[in-house]
């Protein structure tokens, strides 16, 4: 798929990163490619870059990264491929609880927000369970829970 509208030169996709920033993010126990203990934070943060580095090359992405805790921040909206790569290398400081409901409500503003033709695509990284929803919902009684969401 090409990126750019050939006759208008105009980015013609917007990738969100919605990147949970709460505390359980702070924990050790991710590895650099040689093998260096990494915070998750920090992972997640190497993956957001290499994802903008392969896609360098395509002019016609423009990039929003949303941090998301107990609350939820745009730390940048549509910048293009350079102003992602140099903006992800601000490193955040993981605190407080997860709230997917405050990191959704954001995503769907910005997506609302987004210029129309552009394609949005969504990348919600997390590492767990967000604090707004009981651990065992009261259908579920004493079973556990059969399913799981998984950020890709």
């Amino acid at each position: 798929m090409a990126l750019l509208d050939a006759q208008q030169s105009q980015p013609v996709a917007h990738v969100i990163f919605c990147v949970d920033n709460s505390g359980s993010m702070q924990k050790t126990d991710a590895k650099s490619e040689d093998g260096q203990p990494l915070s998750r934070t920090e992972a997640v943060a190497r993956c957001c870059r290499q994802l903008v580095q392969q896609q360098a090359c395509e002019k016609g992405v423009v990039y929003t990264h949303i941090l998301f805790n107990q609350t939820a921040e745009a730390t940048f909206v549509e910048k293009d491929v350079g102003s992602a790569l140099s903006l992800l290398q601000q490193t955040p400081r993981p605190k407080h609880g997860t709230n997917f409901a405050s990191a959704w409500a954001l995503v769907e503003k910005t997506v609302q927000a987004t210029r129309p033709g552009l394609v949005v695509h969504v990348v919600f990284l997390s590492d767990g369970r967000p604090g707004e929803l009981p651990a065992r919902p009261p259908s579920l009684g004493a079973e556990k829970p059969t399913s799981r969401w998984n950020g890709m």
